[in-house]
């Protein structure tokens, strides 16, 4: 029987293809190096094998090799290692790999990337050694240390395909940006070695691409592969469509996604599930009232096809549906998802707040969400967030700010820009205008250039501001809004006639409704409302009266100012009592 020492040498002759071919090598070396004969009187179960190490007699470095190899739990397994590396046996390149190979095998990338540090540590890492320990690298999380030994890779060895595929792999699912244009750089450098990109590299460039939503990168992908002559498989076009599905809005990217699916059948590929929700999922992100029709449409078809939603259909359709306020319905489908045998998701309850966004509906958000802690179900962000918007909507105000805070203390991120939105909006319900001014300057704060601050969270502000009769903060609101360059519009300055009549400022409302028209707006119903509000018991709702009689004899579609108006009523009444007047003297004669 070879020993293992001598096993690890012609393992070294061993030429593998792709990381899979490893994994097979690693899985025929275990059979031919057998474990070592244990009977009960010489030695304890392998499962005792680390009280065995540090009680009795040291083993040997081939012993715990062999013990390495056959061990039957990862435990074991790590603590083997633990004791190879403890008393400083000394190991041979070979020896590494035989351990690298070993610890893939068995599913173990987090003992590989152990082995491959102390590979690099104590001896000159082969071509074998730098591969394994960047897919390992790469299994594990850790994309950076699985570029950095990439680009040292040439310092030891010579890089083969395998390097660039496992580098490529590694890099895919990493959250950072510059990992994924690293991916795609990488794999254009295979052909410019001379070398042919196997398929499981494009793959990993896809795979980037989804993870990054680089939906243009990923349909230059495509088509190179159609040019190097590699046929477009299924996980190939499932990850190019799940590149479009997510991230942004961009023009054109749902009209990819389309026409991505709609190339599946010329290429033999099956439209199942998993290229309906990506589709679906970009028409969501698309937003426009067409493209949610046709989002309806492919959920029909689905059915009709015997093709069963999977558990982000189901959310994307009752998020659909609550936009649509189709309140009901949306969670009529939520209790019809629990029927089908899918197990809900955070996303699932994060959509199903959002279709209980009615007032009274509150409490039907709170069992939900102890409910999903019940499930074991990980409280998102995102759910907090849709939360958020439920507890606004019912007058939860102080619930909405608690759970404000808990999005920015436990999970690291500011809050989405509806979130803050809805709190606004509630502060303004309770009048509560210090808690809107905390808001306010907490989002100008951390969002100094204001990239995504758009002008109705300003016209929230104002309200909130103003409903508090603090008049002269929400005119300052007004001037934030120039310095940033965002545009007001006829919300804005119904939100300043509030302000004016909450701060008994009823001259401030009539000059905010006569500067509407002069700025090329138009007064709507609820111009006028405000306005009835605002100037009610005080010296100017008299004239108020006569202004809304006015527009019910004109319609609202004025320019003319409030006094203007006013005059002109009360020139048409005075005509009006003047012909009654001849006309009942003219009867009496």
């Amino acid at each position: 029987m070879l020993r293992p020492a001598h096993l690890c040498k012609n393992l070294l002759r061993i030429e593998c293809k792709c990381a899979a071919s490893a994994f097979k090598a690693a899985r025929r070396i275990s059979v031919l190096v057998p474990a070592r004969v244990v009977r009960p009187q010489n030695l304890h179960s392998t499962r005792n094998c680390a009280r065995d190490m540090s009680s009795g007699p040291r083993m040997g470095k081939e012993e715990l090799l062999s013990q390495f190899q056959s061990a039957r739990t990862p435990q074991v397994r790590e603590r083997v290692f633990g004791a190879l590396v403890s008393q400083e046996k000394k190991l041979d390149t070979a020896e590494y790999t035989l351990m690298l190979y070993t610890a893939q095998a068995k599913e173990e990338p987090q003992l590989a990337v152990r082995v491959f540090e102390e590979a690099m540590k104590n001896v000159k890492p082969s071509s074998m050694i730098l591969n394994s320990g960047i897919s390992a690298l790469g299994m594990v999380g850790r994309p950076q240390e699985a570029l950095d030994a990439f680009e040292a890779f040439e310092s030891y060895a010579p890089r083969d395909l395998n390097t660039y595929i496992n580098t490529i792999v590694a890099l895919s699912t990493s959250r950072e940006l510059q990992h994924a244009h690293k991916a795609l750089e990488i794999l254009t450098d295979i052909e410019a070695r001379g070398l042919t990109p196997e398929i499981e590299a494009y793959h990993g460039a896809l795979q980037a691409c989804k993870t990054h939503a680089l939906w243009k990168e990923a349909i230059a992908i495509l088509s190179e592969m159609e040019d190097n002559g590699i046929e477009i498989d299924t996980t190939a076009m499932s990850l190019s469509l799940s590149s479009c599905a997510h991230g942004k809005k961009e023009n054109g990217k749902s009209a990819a996604a389309a026409l991505m699916f709609s190339s599946m059948e010329s290429k033999g590929l099956v439209q199942d599930e998993a290229a309906y929700e990506p589709l679906i999922l970009s028409l969501e992100l698309e937003g426009s009232d067409e493209a949610e029709m046709r989002a309806f449409d492919y959920f029909n078809e689905m059915q009709k096809r015997g093709l069963v939603w999977t558990v982000p259909i189901y959310n994307c359709m009752m998020r659909l549906l609550a936009k649509m306020r189709l309140f009901d319905a949306g969670q009529d489908l939520f209790v019809k998802m629990e029927t089908t045998g899918l197990k809900p998701d955070s996303g699932t309850y994060s959509a199903f707040f959002q279709c209980c966004k009615r007032r009274g509906e509150f409490d039907k958000v709170e069992e939900a969400l102890e409910e999903a802690k019940e499930a074991g179900i990980e409280v998102s962000a995102d759910m907090l967030e849709s939360y958020i918007e439920s507890a606004a909507v019912n007058q939860r105000k102080n619930k909405a700010l608690e759970m404000l805070n808990q999005v920015q203390s436990e999970y690291g991120r500011r809050p989405k820009m509806s979130s803050y939105i809805h709190c606004l909006k509630a502060c303004g319900y309770e009048k509560d205008w210090q808690s809107a001014s905390d808001l306010y300057k907490q989002i100008l704060t951390s969002n100094a250039e204001g990239s995504d601050i758009t002008v109705d969270f300003f016209n929230e502000a104002i309200y909130a501001l103003g409903r508090g009769g603090q008049i002269e903060l929400a005119e300052s609101i007004l001037e934030d809004m120039k310095k940033r360059n965002v545009d007001t519009n006829v919300d804005t300055y119904n939100n300043l006639i509030i302000a004016s009549g909450e701060a008994k400022r009823p001259e401030k409302s009539v000059e905010y409704f006569d500067l509407i028209p002069t700025i090329g707006m138009e007064r709507g119903t609820y111009t006028y409302s405000h306005m009835m509000g605002a100037l009610n018991d005080t010296y100017l709702s008299d004239e108020m009266f006569l202004v809304f009689k006015r527009m019910q004899l004109s319609g609202l579609n004025t320019t003319d100012k409030f006094h203007d108006i006013v005059k002109q009523q009360k020139d048409s009444e005075a005509r009006e009592a003047a012909d009654t007047k001849n006309t009942a003297s003219n009867s009496t004669a």
